[in-house]
């Protein structure tokens, strides 16, 4: 391996060092040995909002959330999996090329704000430290199925089980370890453990400690299938909702299907609480909505209610990733707080056809950007419900 104790860490694009050939000795030196393409480049289209009532965001909050809204094609290089030979693993998931070169793509979340990735310590603007020398040494070819933020069940469904449903032949076919992260949570361990043996039954897996570096042989490395804060590729929400919702019998009602109306409540939450939730569930209440908390809730049972939705609503959050089960016709309205412009959750209604609005609401506290706490304007939501929920309020001003 390369310096890993001194200063020489540096950041390249994986899909820049691929456009070069790999016989070429300055590829070798990294490690990649093989690149396969898992998809070409394209692009998708997004329905724009319904509804976007950003009259209580902050300004650069609503300038943000415009130019989001104005992107509705979005475009997308080719997407590979590349073979590398003896490279370091640490932190959340950043890879680390044998001749010290951090994989840019594994490490963007971090990257593309100026933070320092985990398990590395940042020497000057451009080059880093590993804190820990490897710790163990993987011989069995293995795929790393572990990012950013992967603790988070959003992340989770939409990072890492949609990279593994596409994936999932190639795992069976090269007879691949699935490598990702320590999961402490309980209740995400289950939902965790539910998806690989949905997806990959009965594959080998490790799971690697954020806080321990890894050296691995021949490590099975894809470039991310969501770059925020605009890139999902359909391809692969596509496989991951058809393999769940077929798994999850999802198709039991495809004759009759029920029409729910549901409000997903997060009383647990330590961010972004409805202050008054209390007026905004007696308003839902009496236009037939229920009353919803998904913890300890299953992925097939979670994909089974949004599948059943008619309309639902809900504070801008992890749970909110189970619109990817939706039906095209299904309304989703997101409580946002004012200074959280994120478009995660527009990004993937617009490309499933969802009818998608987006309430900003005034915070009550004074968190950093996007975990504070806001109070909701009953009024402006039974506007925003009539006009998602019926097009025709739109003509009616």
């Amino acid at each position: 391996m390369g310096n890993i104790e001194g200063g020489g860490i540096v950041t390249e694009r994986l899909a820049t060092l691929l456009e070069s050939d790999l016989r070429s000795p300055w590829l070798e030196s990294f490690g990649i040995t093989e690149a396969r393409l898992i998809a070409s480049a394209g692009m998708y289209s997004r329905a724009p909002p319904i509804f976007m009532d950003t009259k209580r965001a902050e300004a650069t909050t609503r300038e943000q959330v415009s130019t989001y809204t104005r992107t509705l094609l979005q475009q997308y290089g080719p997407l590979h999996c590349a073979v590398l030979r003896d490279a370091l693993v640490l932190g959340q998931g950043a890879v680390i090329t044998r001749n010290s070169v951090l994989l840019w793509e594994s490490a963007a979340e971090f990257l593309a704000h100026g933070l320092t990735p985990d398990g590395l310590r940042q020497v000057s603007i451009d080059r880093w430290q590993i804190n820990h020398r490897p710790t163990l040494r993987v011989d069995e070819p293995c795929l790393l199925v572990k990012r950013p933020w992967f603790r988070n069940f959003g992340h989770w469904l939409i990072d890492c089980a949609t990279l593994l449903s596409l994936l999932g032949d190639d795992v069976r076919r090269f007879g691949l370890t699935i490598v990702t992260g320590v999961y402490d949570d309980p209740a995400m361990h289950r939902i965790v453990s539910e998806t690989l043996e949905l997806l990959a039954p009965g594959i080998p897996i490790l799971q690697q400690p954020d806080h321990e570096v890894w050296q691995f042989t021949n490590l099975h490395y894809a470039m991310p299938v969501h770059v925020p804060p605009l890139f999902k590729l359909p391809a692969a929400i596509q496989r991951l909702r058809t393999l769940v919702l077929k798994a999850s019998n999802c198709q039991r009602h495809s004759t009759s299907p029920r029409r729910r109306r549901i409000y997903i409540s997060r009383p647990a939450a330590a961010t972004r609480c409805v202050v008054n939730e209390s007026d905004l569930t007696y308003l839902l209440s009496h236009l037939g909505f229920e009353t919803l908390q998904l913890s300890g809730w299953s992925l097939s049972e979670q994909a089974l209610l949004f599948s059943e939705a008619d309309v639902i609503v809900g504070v801008k959050g992890a749970a909110l990733a189970n619109i990817v089960f939706c039906r095209p016709s299904c309304s989703v309205i997101v409580l946002s707080p004012a200074d959280f412009p994120d478009p995660f959750f527009w990004d993937i209604a617009g490309q499933l056809e969802l009818r998608y609005g987006e309430l900003f609401c005034s915070a009550t506290t004074y968190l950093p950007p996007g975990r504070n706490d806001f109070i909701v304007d009953p009024i402006a939501v039974a506007r925003m419900l009539g006009a998602v929920m019926m097009p025709a309020a739109l003509s009616g001003g």
